[in-house]
């Protein structure tokens, strides 16, 4: 608080003493859902400090955080290196053009300041500013153009002016969707509903779809936590489709009356499969498995009978309540929105996601392979001379001298085949 003053009054001192600051500009923003006007003024860097709350680095900021077991300052110097370096590296790309659009034309858009120096919108270019005075000494780089709110402002205006300038259909990729989801979430913490976030978000969501990202905020924060990375959501960001086909799987289960235990064991082995490195179209694959008698047999039983690492903690609602063990029967509701308000992903080539063993070798993608194949046989059943085609092609495939055929459980194979075409023989024949 005493930094906070100190900072403030030496703002106030700068504008009072360099009454060239004031220039001719200002901005509109909502206040307390009213329009507001705000006075634009050529503030020294040095008077300025980065927003560890700024929504473009939420998940970066929040895998350092997890990685060093503290917050960051602002105002030290050390720390506010370490935020400029987030700033800079999120999008090379994107601070590239960024930069060079700074070299070419300046400043063209004014950012937003608390009274007392955070950087509410405007945090990359302070980042690039500093970075160009260094390398130019250059006293232009020295200075930003910034609006200042009023002392009385409150955490949900702070929120609805970065979503409202950070959020418009041109800026929003720049987010991501892990940041995007942390967004939602600290629209929750400053005291929003999900109506008033969706209000501010340009007609491109609706309630709806912002319930269903907290709950995939609160399912992804599970999944890191149940492999070990809690807070790591860096972790997450190459894999968020996967939960968006995990709730879509999870609300088609429940609509269709699945019990709980069983969709509690649904979730594990999704989570498994993307541990194990699945794709997201191999989770999609999952309601065909279960619609199936036997294949959702085989396997909830292969389910059970897989060693795995942890038992999957459940939060209760998109919120920060206590961690839930096991209660699937009282918790599982909030990640089974029929419609995840998520729009289809472009068409793409899979990622392959790092796994601790060949896929070929993990238990989890095998008994996916199975209970996918079974599913498959069973859609086919109608149609023996397909199967049977199938069939010989695949045994016609084995090779004769694989060490594996002298195993158990080869030989266990081979009988009850040898059972079934035998049966199929006496049918053949005796018609």
């Amino acid at each position: 608080m005493a930094m906070t003053n100190k900072l403030s009054k030496e703002i106030e001192a700068y504008i009072e003493t360099h009454k060239e600051s004031k220039l001719e500009r200002i901005i509109p923003v909502e206040l307390s859902g009213k329009r507001e006007d705000l006075q634009v003024y050529r503030i020294p860097i040095n008077l300025l400090r980065y927003n560890i709350r700024n929504g473009r680095f939420a998940a970066e900021y929040r895998d350092f955080v997890s990685k060093k077991g503290r917050e960051l300052d602002p105002n030290k110097k050390s720390d506010a290196l370490e935020i400029r370096k987030l700033l800079l590296n999120i999008k090379p790309e994107a601070t590239r053009v960024l930069e060079d659009d700074l070299k070419r034309i300046g400043q063209l858009d004014p950012g937003v300041m608390t009274f007392d120096g955070f950087v509410v919108n405007g945090n990359r270019r302070m980042a690039v500013f500093e970075r160009l005075q260094e390398q130019t000494g250059e006293s232009r780089w020295s200075f930003l153009e910034m609006a200042i709110l009023p002392k009385a402002v409150t955490e949900q205006d702070l929120w609805r002016i970065e979503a409202n300038l950070q959020f418009s259909k041109d800026e929003r990729l720049e987010y991501g969707p892990i940041n995007q989801l942390l967004k939602f979430r600290d629209g929750i913490k400053a005291g929003l509903t999900t109506k008033q976030i969706a209000a501010s978000m340009y007609g491109d969501f609706s309630e709806k779809d912002i319930k269903t990202d907290l709950e995939r905020l609160e399912l992804i924060e599970t999944y890191l936590e149940y492999i070990g990375k809690k807070g790591n959501y860096k972790a997450a960001e190459r894999i968020h489709e996967h939960f968006i086909d995990i709730q879509k799987v999870l609300a088609k289960q429940k609509k269709n009356g699945t019990d709980p235990l069983e969709l509690q064991k649904i979730l594990h082995f999704a989570f498994d499969m993307i541990k194990a490195g699945s794709t997201h179209w191999d989770i999609r694959q999952l309601n065909n498995i279960i619609k199936e008698p036997i294949a959702k047999t085989r396997l909830l039983n292969g389910i059970e009978q897989i060693e795995t690492t942890s038992p999957i903690q459940m939060k209760e609602g998109p919120s920060d309540a206590e961690l839930i063990k096991n209660k699937p029967d009282e918790h599982l509701n909030q990640y089974t929105t029929e419609n995840s308000g998520a729009k289809e992903p472009e068409e793409e080539q899979p990622n392959e996601l790092e796994s601790a063993s060949g896929a070929d070798e993990n238990p989890v993608i095998t008994l996916f392979e199975e209970s996918s194949e079974t599913a498959l046989a069973s859609q086919l059943k109608n149609k023996p001379i397909k199967l049977l085609t199938t069939a010989l092609t695949n045994l016609q495939s084995v090779e004769i001298d694989s060490p594996a055929l002298l195993e158990q459980k080869a030989r266990d194979l081979i009988n009850e085949i040898a059972f079934i075409v035998q049966k199929l023989k006496v049918l053949a024949e005796n018609r």
